[in-house]
């Protein structure tokens, strides 16, 4: 008989990541509203006492500006929402926060409303 190894040594099983919540932003705004801020402690209440769940916010802007501004704005919004986590219970440790800038459009930069959507941060959670 051979002894062998199906997985690699450090093997680590693969995450499920799940979009939890979309938030736009106006254009040259930072800050989310208040009522912004009702919506995500009523979404994130279910995962208050979960320590097994990373949150994983994305922060994106449209492509108007330059790449230095989108970039601290993408993650600028990104660090606003996970305050907004933080302030609902959510332990900063479980938090992990990325400016993206420009990259990843979900809709073409072609006109206002569209580049409203590009302006974002996404809240994905993700479950070992």
């Amino acid at each position: 008989t051979y002894n062998i190894a199906l997985l690699y040594q450090g093997y680590e099983p693969p995450k499920h990541d799940s979009l939890l919540l979309r938030i736009n932003f106006l254009k040259n705004h930072l800050e989310i509203s208040d009522s912004i801020m009702q919506v995500v402690k009523k979404i994130i209440e279910p995962f208050l006492e979960v320590s097994q769940v990373e949150f994983l916010l994305n922060g994106y802007t449209d492509d108007t500006g330059t790449p230095y501004i989108n970039e601290e704005y993408s993650y600028t919004r990104a660090r606003n929402v996970a305050q907004a986590l933080i302030n609902a219970g959510i332990h900063q440790d479980l938090i992990k926060i990325r400016g993206w800038a420009d990259a990843n459009p979900i809709a073409p930069n072609d006109t206002d409303e569209n580049r409203y959507l590009n302006r974002r941060v996404e809240i994905v959670i993700r479950k070992p």
